[in-house]
């Protein structure tokens, strides 16, 4: 640049300020001499971006106002508050649309964070209005932005003089049967001057099972006072039907809001509880059960025409009701079963009672009992006699006697539970009913007393199982029996041959006849090898056995007779 030579530099603010959000921004201008760098200079740039302006209306509430015709109306005007709460001026503006209200301005200015007052007004407008409501809407609009835009209601109630107004528009509509109660029993009335003049009025009504608490009064404006219609005693005596009644209300004063309310009363017949079938429940069985029948349904009917509550009771352990209370609306029924539980099954014999009681909880027409009657018969008893046979040493058989000593059927089985390698049941393994039992012992081959036991079971019966005892006793004579196997030669010949001896031990003396030597080869029937003259014999003797075949077992066995044969001892077997 020649000296003294000037230029000019624009700084200016480009469209991307346009996207930057409320707030400040700075910038710096740098202005530089190339030449000699003398008078280098910088110039700061701020940038302040301000939020757009809101429109702020307070209070919320828009304005309701009352009175009566001609007015004055109350409250007759609201202040509104208008504020700028934004960062940036705003136009406003302020409209309604009703003849009868009044605006104290209707456009302005706000710059950021100003305020302005505008008043509705209830204006003369009103005075003219006729009884009724009305209603407008003053509207505010930020012209600059929209950002605020809100409206307000204006609500203008015009009221007639002296209006009586009465409220619930309902009549009372009362039930109940015959000699009450009666529900509802009253209704109550709100009587209200909507006017603005005093007024009288008067209640009234036209039959003699109703009554008014309050009969007439006087109403200021605004005033209210309550009426009471009421069903009396004399209801109590009606007979079933519809009654009709009318209450009146009357403004005295001049005749604005005269009303009448129905009153309807229904007395209907009284809820009765009725039972069906007449008869009790009459179950017998033996004892344990099963009991036959072993229930009862009965129906509960409501035969009149209001509402029953119902109960049913019963007093014994060993009956079970399946319900005990319900509600019976006219006509409906429910039922109840009464039945013998288990615990009559533990029960012994004889005959129960006890009382299934009806009761009407609501008015107790139609209370009724049902009798429960049960018959528990003896069942079956086990009786086994003798309870214990005491039998020789020697085999043989035994019986026992089975009969029922209770009653019904019994079913018995009978098994040996203790000596079955000696006793056993011959006859009368089962039975019904009376029987015996045959059982077969063997002979004692042991030197000590020995007891088997028999079982007899018959399920659901008393006394059941029974045992019974088969004693067997030893001989007053005691043998005992040893045995070798031995050989002899004579010259060429050699012979095999058994020698048995014999210990007798008889300390009561008893008379031995004569011995008998049993033999068995190889396991086979036993047959008498000998015989032995008891008189020629002492304790111990010896018998022989002679010519044994090589190869074979013989198995002995020696019995003491008396002199009728029978055995009255034996010794063990021995093999050899």
């Amino acid at each position: 640049m020649a000296a003294g030579a000037s230029t000019t530099v624009t700084v200016s603010i480009n469209s991307v300020a346009n996207g930057l959000a409320a707030g400040t921004y700075n910038d710096t201008i740098i202005i530089s001499n190339m030449t000699n760098g003398a008078g280098n200079t910088t110039r700061p740039v701020a940038l302040t971006v301000s939020a757009p302006g809101v429109l702020s209306i307070t209070p919320a509430t828009g304005l309701t106002s009352s009175g009566l015709v001609g007015g004055p109306f109350t409250p007759s005007s609201q202040a509104y508050t208008l504020q700028n709460t934004g960062g940036s001026s705003i136009n406003w503006t302020c409209s309604k649309t009703r003849s009868w209200t009044s605006l104290s301005a209707t456009s302005g200015t706000l710059a950021a964070g100003a305020t302005a007052t505008v008043t509705v007004t209830i204006n003369s407008g009103a005075n003219s209005l006729a009884a009724g409501t009305y209603n407008d809407t003053v509207t505010f609009t930020n012209t600059t932005n929209g950002t605020g835009n809100a409206t307000r209601a204006v609500a203008l109630t015009v009221y007639a003089p002296g209006d009586l107004l009465v409220t619930p528009t309902g009549g009372l509509t009362s039930t109940g049967p015959v000699g009450g109660p009666f529900t509802p029993l009253t209704q109550t009335y709100t009587l209200r001057n909507t006017g603005g003049s005093n007024i009288d009025w008067t209640a009234s009504k036209a039959q003699n099972w109703t009554s008014l608490y309050v009969v007439s009064g006087t109403l200021a404006p605004g005033a209210s006072v309550t009426v009471d219609i009421l069903i009396n005693n004399v209801a109590i005596s009606l007979t079933a039907g519809t009654y009709n009644d009318t209450l009146t209300i009357t403004n005295t004063t001049n005749g604005s809001g005269n009303t009448t309310r129905p009153v309807v009363l229904t007395v209907t017949e009284p809820g009765v509880l009725a039972v069906t079938p007449a008869g009790g429940l009459t179950s017998a069985g033996l004892r344990g059960g099963p009991f036959s029948p072993s229930s009862q349904v009965y129906t509960l009917e409501n035969t009149g025409g209001t509402s029953i509550n119902w109960t049913s009771t019963k007093s014994q352990a060993w009956t079970t009701l399946s319900a005990a209370s319900g509600t019976l609306t006219p006509g409906a029924t429910a039922t109840v079963t009464v039945t013998i539980n288990s615990a009559a099954d533990s029960l012994a014999a004889g005959v129960y009672n006890d009382s299934v009681t009806f009761t009407n909880a609501t008015n107790a027409l139609g209370n009724t009992a049902r009798a429960v009657t049960l018959t528990v018969n003896p069942g079956p008893d086990l009786a086994v006699d003798p309870t214990n046979r005491d039998v020789p040493f020697v085999a043989g058989t035994t019986t026992f006697d089975v009969s029922n000593a209770g009653g019904g059927t019994l079913n018995w089985t009978a098994t040996v539970i203790a000596g079955g390698d000696w006793l056993s049941i011959v006859t009368g393994s089962s039975g019904t009913g009376d029987g015996t039992i045959t059982a077969a012992y063997a002979e004692s081959q042991v030197t000590s007393t020995r007891v088997g036991t028999i079982r007899i079971s018959a399920p659901g019966a008393l006394n059941s199982p029974r045992d019974v005892t088969v004693t067997q006793t030893t001989s007053a004579l005691l043998l005992s029996l040893t045995a070798q196997r031995l050989v002899e030669r004579a010259w060429l010949i050699q012979r095999e041959y058994g020698r048995l001896t014999v210990t007798v031990n008889n300390p009561g003396s008893v008379e031995i006849s004569s011995y008998v030597i049993s033999r068995s080869i190889d396991g086979g029937v036993p047959a008498t090898a000998g015989t032995v003259d008891a008189s020629t014999v002492s304790s111990p003797w010896v018998y022989n056995d002679t010519f044994l075949e090589e190869g074979k077992t013989y198995t002995y066995r020696v019995l003491a007779l008396d002199a009728q044969g029978n055995v009255i001892g034996a010794t063990n077997a021995i093999t050899i």
